[in-house]
């Protein structure tokens, strides 16, 4: 019976002198997560994304109607490279809309929910 009044006497007394507690205004922030918006208008557009994906914080939503109404196999072309940078940055790649699509940097995940066939 000690033991279960000692561990209640524990869990519910005032804190004592030797607690230790934390300042949160000392923890350092992390940088701000940006989200940009980009237009493809040709392959070479691609290489921009591409830079900002690897080298910042940057989710890019991307609109690709200008490269799918001139040429469909750029466009596939984009996105295979797209895809390849988001396999090595370990980030993430998911369409939107027929017209946009959403890539990720390594820290984010899209989250993809699963279509269930009624």
């Amino acid at each position: 019976m000690k033991k279960v009044v000692s561990w209640f006497k524990d869990r519910f007394s005032e804190p004592q002198d030797n607690d230790v507690y934390m300042d949160m205004e000392s923890e350092e922030r992390p940088s701000k997560l940006a989200v940009k918006i980009f237009s493809i208008a040709a392959f070479e557009d691609v290489k921009l994304i591409i830079e900002q994906i690897r080298e910042s914080n940057v989710v890019a939503l991307v609109d690709i109607s200008g490269l799918k109404d001139k040429d469909i196999f750029e466009l596939k072309r984009a996105i295979n490279s797209l895809k390849r940078t988001c396999d090595a940055v370990e980030g993430d790649i998911a369409g939107l809309s027929e017209d946009w699509i959403v890539v990720t940097p390594g820290f984010a995940q899209i989250y993809k929910e699963k279509l269930t066939k009624i």
